[in-house]
């Protein structure tokens, strides 16, 4: 199956997990940006994060980002981007025990249109829908320098 990036579709919760799968098995890693987490208010650093960038096989459309944080906990969050917009959004969070990491939250969100139509979480804590969209349009933002780069380098290769 080929993802088509013309249109705008109405998808079932189902049809987004199955674009989800097929990005998963089929994108390519484009970039990596990273950086440390700073407390506030003592400036010390308590953690670090990492953005994952990926694109579809034409490395013209973003297609997944995978957000690690670690500083009071281990976070991990995937976007899944189809047409340019946010479609579906994974988040996992871990606690350090003695010898591994157990998960203590967990969800998985559903965007049709900047609008949230479906989840299933089990989470210790508020989903805010506005500020994991807001990351999705910044990453998306991001997408559109790499992507405006990338250009007159690939013009001076040909």
């Amino acid at each position: 199956m080929q993802l088509s990036f013309a249109q705008t579709n109405v998808f079932t919760s189902s049809q987004i997990d199955s674009i989800v799968k097929i990005i998963d098995s089929t994108c390519v890693r484009a970039g990596i940006s990273d950086g440390v987490i700073k407390n506030p208010e003592t400036t010390e650093t308590i953690g670090g994060f990492s953005y994952w960038y990926f694109t579809d096989s034409t490395k013209n459309h973003l297609v997944r980002v995978v957000d690690e944080q670690s500083a009071y906990s281990y976070d991990f969050t995937y976007y899944y981007f189809f047409e340019d917009k946010l479609i579906n959004l994974f988040f996992k969070r871990g606690e350090e025990t003695a010898d591994k990491i157990k998960t203590t939250s967990i969800g998985k969100y559903y965007f049709q249109n900047d609008k949230l139509i479906y989840k299933d979480d089990e989470i210790d804590f508020s989903f805010d829908k506005s500020f994991y969209l807001k990351m999705a349009k910044g990453f998306l933002k991001d997408s559109m320098i790499w992507k405006t780069l990338a250009k007159p380098r690939l013009e001076i290769l040909n």
